[in-house]
């Protein structure tokens, strides 16, 4: 009920996490007035391992979502004691566990109600653009070399603003295992999750082609009413030497500045990544990571 009458970010919907943790592996905490209304949520995804119930961010999602019901009044001091009250409730509802370890998007600007149930936070960063109403402004402020980048990219290949989902799938494949990275999604469970996102939200997939018609680097983009999100990419080996991203992603920008949409990169902390993001001149956006974990995990994960 929640998520239909308010706008609650597609990676917090119910839809989304009952497609990416499974229905019995996520709930919501819920803060309320003394009338039982509620004044804020807090999603969390859970999986059992070995019978021990872990709290840990869902696949291919880089965060969660805190709502918050909009405050009646202006004043700075009502709306942060309003808000430190819902969010002191959330923080005591989450349950011990010998792990818990989830990041929330920007919206989450104030973890001491966390820190003080014994949280420990990170700051982690993405790039946003909030306003996209001049595409030719954000194209001249962008740095020179991604500029370049993409010009040589449309010099070189083609775009499809309407690939298939397969393609991505192949290229995601093709860059982690250049990466060393595992990646056990098959076809199948990437069908299933693309299909939920078309159902409920807008999925584009963007992929740049050689004079041979052979596909070199592909993104995905998410949107829902107010938010576009960079979701996946993949690139063969000479799809990364010719600037394919930097193209893709422009593409992207620019359809979503025509739906007055925020731009949202959804931020690696890789040092190669966080540059090509950085190098269109969006806003260095921080967000927080908050884990609890019992001194054992802890020493093991050596956070």
């Amino acid at each position: 009920m929640l998520c239909q009458e308010n706008y609650i970010p597609w990676y917090a919907t119910d839809w989304w996490l009952n497609t990416l943790c499974g229905p019995q592996n996520w709930e919501v905490f819920f803060a309320e007035d003394s009338k039982g209304q509620i004044l804020g949520a807090l999603p969390v995804c859970q999986r059992r391992i070995a019978g021990i119930r872990l709290f840990l961010q869902p696949a291919l999602t880089a965060y969660l979502h805190i709502w918050i019901k909009p405050p009646t009044s202006e004043r700075a001091v009502y709306q942060n004691n309003r808000s430190q009250r819902i969010l002191q409730d959330l923080a005591k509802q989450i349950p011990m566990a010998p792990l818990f370890d989830l990041q929330f998007d920007e919206s989450l600007q104030n973890a001491l109600p966390f820190h003080w149930q014994g949280f420990k936070n990170t700051l982690r960063y993405t790039y946003q653009f909030s306003d996209l109403s001049e595409p030719a402004k954000i194209y001249r402020e962008m740095e020179s070399s991604a500029r370049n980048h993409i010009r040589k990219a449309s010099d070189l290949l083609q775009i499809d603003p309407n690939a298939p989902a397969t393609v991505l799938l192949d290229l995601v494949r093709k860059s982690m295992n250049r990466k060393n990275i595992a990646f056990r999604l098959t076809t199948e469970r990437f069908q299933e999750i693309t299909e939920n996102i078309q159902q409920h939200a807008t999925l584009k997939i963007y992929a740049a082609y050689n004079q041979e018609q052979e596909p070199q680097a592909a993104i995905a983009v998410i949107w829902d009413a107010k938010r576009a999100s960079f979701w996946l990419s993949g690139s063969s080996q000479a799809g990364r030497k010719s600037g394919a991203i930097y193209l893709l992603l422009w593409a992207a920008i620019k359809e979503a500045a025509k739906k007055d949409l925020i731009f949202d990169f959804e931020g690696s902390m890789a040092p190669s990544v966080e540059a090509v993001f950085r190098s269109f001149g969006a806003t260095r956006t921080p967000y927080y990571r908050l884990y609890r974990a019992k001194p054992r995990i802890l020493s093991l994960l050596r956070i």
